[in-house]
């Protein structure tokens, strides 16, 4: 008798009170939380900035007013930032594998030892788990660790540009000038984190499910 396991629906199957897997309700109800708040954020952002620019031009506040007000705007930025890369995109990542897990559990298509079909539950996504996902190779490490020193330099050039408009509040060009060279390092870890780090962490990640397929395969063949 064959092993089915129901196809996790989509997010509007789900919305159509179709049954779904508690898994993908789970990982999507996260997915959802984590965007509403990048929204939010982001809102927020552009809110701080505009207002800023157009208090400053009607002379309702000072340069050194708009300048915290842009550094708030900045903090946003860092935040939204901060949660897409380290909460969104590794949710998004572990519906899609999830699917897939799933879908090769529904139809298997590969036979073990014997001729019996192998059979075997998937991983809990790390997004519930809150498994390590990171390689601990070097050079991981490595990347990573330039990665996070990247983004406190843009922290502290952060803070340093609001130090400086407090020490000349009538210079408001060098504060802004300063805080603006904070993106070059934000950027960079940016580069770093698409470019480098999630191509290492999807290649070991792989290397896991093969090595984890294998030991499945070799337990449903000496059975």
């Amino acid at each position: 008798m064959k092993h089915h396991i129901p196809h996790p629906p989509t997010v509007e199957q789900t919305a159509q009170g179709q049954p779904s897997d508690e898994t993908i309700t789970a990982l999507l109800n996260m997915y959802r939380k984590y965007r509403y708040a990048v929204f939010a954020l982001g809102t927020c952002c552009i809110a701080l900035l505009g207002a800023s620019m157009a208090l400053y031009k009607g002379g309702v506040i000072d340069g050194e007013v708009q300048f915290m007000m842009i550094m708030g705007s900045y903090i946003f930025v860092a935040v939204v930032l901060f949660i897409t890369f380290a909460r969104v995109r590794p949710i998004k990542a572990d519906i899609r594998a999830w699917n897939d897990a799933l879908k090769r559990e529904q139809n298997p298509s590969k036979s073990t030892k014997g001729g019996k079909k192998g059979k075997r539950t998937p991983e809990p996504p790390a997004s519930l788990t809150k498994s390590s996902k990171h390689p601990p190779t070097p050079e991981y490490k490595r990347t990573r660790l330039l990665w996070q020193v990247l983004i406190v330099i843009a922290v502290v050039i952060m803070f340093s540009a609001m130090a400086l408009i407090r020490m000349n509040p009538s210079d408001t060009t060098t504060p802004i000038l300063v805080l603006t060279s904070s993106y070059i390092f934000l950027f960079g870890a940016v580069y770093l984190e698409l470019k480098k780090l999630k191509p290492m962490r999807v290649a070991w990640q792989k290397q896991q499910d093969k090595k984890k397929g294998a030991s499945g395969s070799k337990k449903a063949g000496d059975r």
